[in-house]
Order: structure tokens, then C-alpha cells, then sequence
């Protein structure tokens, strides 16, 4: 799987000609960002917040209805049996303005979900990012650490050549070059995943020379809880919460008659006549009122259950927020003694062992196996440095999504 996405991204890379390839670009935040409004994903979510709004404009009175009647017993006393009749149904106004209101929130929530899938895309495209330039400062380290293996076993070779080495100091360094090289090639694998998922979010086809600049870290990352009731996942379950809370007003307007006028027109002028006198016309008003409550009950009753839930998941939402919040403070905490303690202790103290290390093998005090493991302990430290550079990177981008506001840059 990682090798056939691989190969799919230098295809794409290829097809898509020198422009996509040009040499030694600077690739930003600020460029990928710019570039995920063209998201299929995200257009669809756009286009489904835009029909919400529309449906709010479509609230109205409804439309004028005609009635064709057909009456048989009339027709058996010799009278006319066939009327036309225009009915106009007449709205309760708090109704109107309930079914108003609930799309109006129904539409603010699809805004709102928009904006949070807007916030999941900009974050993962920024992790993607800091995941590419670990894995690539972590390759070109390595890729230093074997150059420095090649040496090596070049120069065990000639001393086993000239009498004065062993040969299983020739093979040791061999194999282990042999195993940093395949745990290179695991990084570049690794690489080409993220090169295609970033082609995949913005369009944008990032070739290994490109250089990749990740933004400054600031020095605390605060989440104010003003920010949290603000996020889009948060505001998305209020506001349908609202639009039920609506539609349970709405729903109760139902228990009323409903008021509808109506003009109608017999089909021969002696029929209306000997049926309404002197009338030409037949105006009339009608009360509909519901004779059985057990449905709009029942449609109350799920209503305000739909309520509930909103309202639970909001403090859900709401929970999971501060959480993620305390896990970033927490997380940033400990990267920050980590860094410090690698940057500060652990790689100067490996730089002295291997300045003592490699004196002492010059004068043939210390084996060829204790230079491997200093060179080795090194190499993994700054690799770990890489590391946790790239997490309070990673943390970063998990507190802008927290933070920032929902709108394009």
C-alpha cells in the first residue's frame, strides 16, 4: 500500500508537468492553506449550507388551492352537481415565523459545520506538513549518519587489508549501514504518503527538493474558554437546538383550527340561484380542527427528546473541547522538559562521549565497537530532538483549530 502510493505520487507529480516540479520552491503554511478552499469535501459542505439558507426564503403563505367537486345525489334531483371552488388557507403568523426561525438556525448550524470541516482540513494539512518535514529532516540525518558508516567501513576494510583490524569490525559497520539504510528507505516510503495526501487536500505536488519552513511556535499555547463556546463543532449543536426548539413551537400551533376562505361558483346560474337565492357567488370561511391529538402528540413528544439530545450533545462537544484543551496544555508541558533536556543535557554530554571516544580510538585505546555505539547514541538523540520539535509542532496546529477563527486566509 505505502509503495503504491508512492509510486502514484511522483505519477502525479510527472503528469502534472515542470511547473508542479519546479526546483527548490518554499513550501509554507500559508500556501497549503490558501489552497484547500478547491476541497471537494468542503465545496460540497458549502453548497449544502447555501440550500439551508435558501429554505428560509421559502417560508410563505401557502399557495391558493382549487377545488373540482362533483356531487351525484344533486345531480339525481335534476340540480346542478359539479362547483369550482378557490381556496385560500390562512396562516397562524407565529407559525410562519417558528418555521422561519428553525430553518434560520437550521441554516446557521450547516454555516457552522462548514466552518469545522473548514478547521479539521487546516489542521490536518498543517500536521501533514509537520509530518513531512520530520520525516525529511530525519532522512537527510540519517542519510549523514550512513555517509559516515560508508567511511567507516572503508576505513575498517583497509586496516583488516593491512593486518592491523578485524574483519568483524568490517561487517559491523556494513550491516549497520545496511540497517540505517533500511530504515531511510521506511522514511521516504512514509514520505510519499504524506506527498499524496497533501496533493490530495490542496492540489499541490511537493517534490523532495522543495524545502519545507514550519512556522515559529509560540511560547504557550492558552485556549480561552470564550474560544471553546465559540468553536463551530459547539455552536453547530446549539443552533439545532434552536431549530428544534422551533419546530416544537411550530408543532404545538398544530393543536389549533386552521382558518381558510374560499370562493366557489356553481356550474349553472338556475342551480345557484334556487340553492342561495339571489347569490351569484359562494364565499365561505372554515375551521379545520384536528379530531385526533395522539399524532401531534407524539410528534411533540419527539420533538422536545430531539431537544435533549441536542442539548446533551452540545455539552458534549463542549467537554471533549476543554479536554483537548488540557491534553495540548499537558502534552506542551512535557515536550517543552523533553526538548530542554535533549537540547540542554543528553545531546551536548553525547557529543563529549563521542569527542572522548573517538581520541581514544586514534591511539587504539577503545574498540571500533564503542566509536559505533557513540556515533549511534548521537544520531538517535537528534533524531528524538526531531521529533519532539515536530510534536509541539503537530500540538500547535490541534490548538489553532481550537483557537482560530473558522474564516479562509
Amino acid at each position: 500500500m505505502r509503495r503504491s502510493l508512492r509510486i502514484f505520487a511522483l505519477l502525479v507529480g510527472l503528469l502534472l508537468g515542470p511547473d508542479v516540479l519546479a526546483q527548490g520552491r518554499m513550501i509554507t503554511e500559508d500556501s497549503l492553506l490558501l489552497r484547500l478552499a478547491r476541497y471537494p469535501a468542503l465545496q460540497a459542505r458549502r453548497e449544502a449550507s447555501q440550500a439551508a439558507a435558501r429554505r428560509a426564503e421559502q417560508v410563505s403563505w401557502p399557495f391558493p388551492m382549487v377545488d373540482l367537486s362533483l356531487m351525484p345525489a344533486m345531480l339525481a334531483e335534476g340540480m346542478s352537481g359539479f362547483s369550482v371552488m378557490m381556496r385560500q388557507a390562512i396562516p397562524w403568523s407565529d407559525r410562519l415565523r417558528a418555521q422561519k426561525q428553525a430553518y434560520g438556525f437550521e441554516a446557521e448550524a450547516a454555516t457552522k459545520a462548514e466552518a469545522a470541516l473548514q478547521r479539521q482540513l487546516r489542521m490536518e494539512a498543517r500536521m501533514v506538513l509537520v509530518e513531512l518535514w520530520k520525516l525529511t529532516e530525519q532522512e537527510r540525518r540519517i542519510r549523514g549518519f550512513e555517509e559516515t558508516l560508508r567511511l567507516f567501513e572503508e576505513a575498517a576494510l583497509a586496516q583488516y587489508t593491512a593486518a592491523r583490524g578485524m574483519q568483524a569490525a568490517v561487517l559491523r559497520a556494513g550491516l549497520e549501514r545496511q540497517l540505517w539504510a533500511q530504515r531511510r528507505l521506511a522514511l521516504r516510503e512514509q514520505m510519499a504518503e504524506k506527498r499524496a495526501r497533501l496533493w490530495e487536500l490542496t492540489g499541490l505536488f511537493v517534490a523532495e527538493v522543495d524545502s519545507l519552513l514550519l512556522p515559529a511556535l509560540p511560547d504557550s499555547f492558552p485556549v480561552p474558554r470564550r474560544a471553546l463556546e465559540e468553536h463551530p463543532l459547539y455552536r453547530e449543536r446549539l443552533f439545532m437546538a434552536r431549530a428544534e426548539e422551533e419546530m416544537l413551537r411550530m408543532q404545538r400551533t398544530m393543536r389549533r383550527p386552521d382558518l381558510a376562505i374560499a370562493l366557489g361558483v356553481n356550474a349553472t346560474p338556475e342551480a345557484r340561484r334556487r340553492l342561495f337565492g339571489w347569490e351569484p357567488l359562494m364565499p365561505t370561511v372554515s375551521l379545520m380542527l384536528p379530531l385526533w391529538r395522539g399524532p401531534l402528540k407524539a410528534r411533540e413528544a419527539e420533538l422536545e427528546a430531539r431537544i435533549q439530545e441536542r442539548s446533551q450533545e452540545a455539552a458534549s462537544v463542549l467537554l471533549q473541547l476543554q479536554t483537548r484543551a488540557r491534553a495540548i496544555a499537558s502534552a506542551d508541558a512535557e515536550l517543552r522538559r523533553q526538548e530542554s533536556r535533549l537540547e540542554q543535557e543528553l545531546l551536548p554530554q553525547a557529543r563529549l562521549v563521542l569527542e572522548a571516544v573517538l581520541s581514544s580510538y586514534r591511539v587504539g585505546q577503545v574498540p571500533f565497537v564503542e566509536l559505533l555505539d557513540a556515533y549511534r547514541m548521537l544520531t538517535e538523540l537528534e533524531l528524538e530532538l526531531i521529533s519532539a520539535r515536530a510534536e509541539r509542532a503537530r500540538l500547535r496546529a490541534q490548538w489553532l483549530e481550537l483557537v482560530e477563527s473558522g474564516e479562509e486566509p
